[in-house]
């Protein structure tokens, strides 16, 4: 029950953060965000991970069973859409780090979902 219960606050604060963005948010336009790699099942199970390479393998294990990838920019979550293999690739390689990625922000489902075009590690 609890993990139900994080799954809809992180849905619904994510949400209500696109709506008071809204007017900063264009869909139809590329943006770049920068945030950390997560996988969401590991997100709504583990708690907050922080960045770094003790989270990387764990989270690498969930993309690999099928987690959804996700960005967190703060306390906004995007879930991410990526076709390209190489991309995909890159992102679950990178879980539990910083990255700077472009791409385009839409709703999907209330959901926040980013469609990555680029991406590479943070400085």
């Amino acid at each position: 029950m609890r993990r139900w219960m994080v799954v809809v606050t992180l849905l619904v604060s994510a949400g209500s953060v696109w709506s008071q963005e809204e007017g900063g948010l264009r869909p139809a336009e590329e943006q770049t965000l920068t945030g950390e790699v997560v996988a969401l099942w590991c997100l709504v199970r583990e708690g907050s991970f922080g960045t770094g390479k003790l989270n990387n393998t764990k989270q690498i294990v969930c993309i690999q069973r099928g987690s959804p990838i996700a960005i967190k920019v703060g306390t906004h979550l995007y879930l991410v859409a990526v076709e390209d293999h190489v991309l995909k690739d890159r992102l679950t390689a990178w879980a539990g780090y910083r990255v700077t990625a472009r791409g385009h922000v839409s709703m999907r489902n209330g959901q926040p979902s980013f469609a990555v075009s680029s991406v590479q590690r943070a400085k």
